[in-house]
């Protein structure tokens, strides 16, 4: 994702933590040539809001989508009655990582995980993968502009 792209969806990312309920909980995990989990789940949403701020673009290529998923959805582990949700913000297809998306997908529906892929840019060949994710999880694809 470029640097202007990626600001673009960091700010909006970070309105959407700015208007999360109280009692919502929230962690960032990004993702580029390998997926990292930036923050643990807190209801403050500092920590989100400082690691959405300081997001850059990975100097190495790839883009770990599917690793990303299987990571945000095991640190739901000890999150327990409550909905579990990952909003997903990517521009492009997976070509790094280590999971296959049939892997990412099993693991989101075992934990019951719904995925609400945002595609930024990116073919009907990008998107597909992002459809999947939302269909079989029970969430829904949006593609921004």
């Amino acid at each position: 994702m470029s640097g202007g792209k990626l600001g673009e969806a960091a700010a909006a990312a970070r309105r959407f933590v700015a208007a999360k309920a109280g009692s919502d909980r929230v962690s960032v995990v990004v993702f580029g040539s390998r997926a990292v989990q930036l923050t643990r789940f807190s209801s403050s949403t500092t920590d989100a809001d400082n690691a959405l701020r300081t997001l850059s673009v990975d100097p190495k290529e790839g883009t770990a989508l599917n690793d990303a998923l299987v990571l945000a959805v095991r640190s739901f582990g000890s999150q327990e009655d409550r909905a579990r949700v990952v909003v997903l913000l990517t521009d492009g297809q997976d070509v790094s990582s280590n999971a296959s998306l049939a892997e990412a997908l099993a693991a989101a529906r075992k934990a019951g995980v719904v995925v609400y892929p945002i595609a930024i840019g990116g073919s009907d060949a990008t998107t597909a993968p992002l459809r999947r994710m939302a269909n079989e999880t029970g969430g829904a694809f949006k593609a921004a502009a």
